[in-house]
């Protein structure tokens, strides 16, 4: 009697063929998803957001800021090679005459951070800022920066103008 088993079922290569089908539509799929979901322009849904340190100067190396008042606009600082003062001044005066630039000096003012209470009897005392954090913040006395007549004109009111700004100091969000 001859042997005539007949085997049913898939051989080898249809599974092999099967199984890289799978997995190339589940590579192909994944890229898919992923594109569309990280890329906003596709999205359905649209999310606005709103800078909350706008309008504000931030001294980004301390982590405030403060909303100069009205009046008072091209607020610029440096801060020194401590870091514990920041020189404030305004672009239009440092355009005026280039020693009003906080790079070189106080210019129209300044802020000073330090770890302990401002605690000195005999030196004058700057206005306390309050305290931020483990911080004391002080507003440093603010001086002329021009010599010219025309400049410390615009310089006195300005000085006037940061002084009723850099008490409401805050930490920068």
């Amino acid at each position: 009697m001859p042997n005539s088993s007949k085997q049913s079922g898939f051989g080898i290569i249809p599974v092999i063929v099967i199984i890289a089908a799978v997995a190339v539509l589940g590579v192909v799929g994944w890229r898919v998803f992923t594109a569309q979901t990280s890329n906003p322009a596709m999205s359905n849904t649209t999310t606005t957001q709103s800078d909350s340190n706008a309008g504000y100067v931030v001294i980004k190396e301390w982590g405030v800021r403060f909303k100069p008042v009205d009046g008072l606009t091209d607020v610029i600082y440096a801060s020194g090679p401590t870091v514990q003062a920041i020189n404030l001044s305004t672009s239009s005066l440092k355009a005026l005459d280039s020693n009003c630039d906080p790079d070189k000096a106080p210019a129209i003012g300044g802020i000073e951070r330090t770890t302990t209470p401002y605690n000195d009897p005999q030196g004058p005392h700057p206005q306390s800022l309050g305290v931020l954090g483990s911080y004391y913040y002080y507003d440093s006395p603010q001086s002329t920066c021009s010599d010219t007549k025309s400049t410390q004109d615009s310089e006195a009111q300005q000085i006037t103008l940061l002084k009723q700004s850099v008490v409401l100091l805050e930490a920068a969000r």
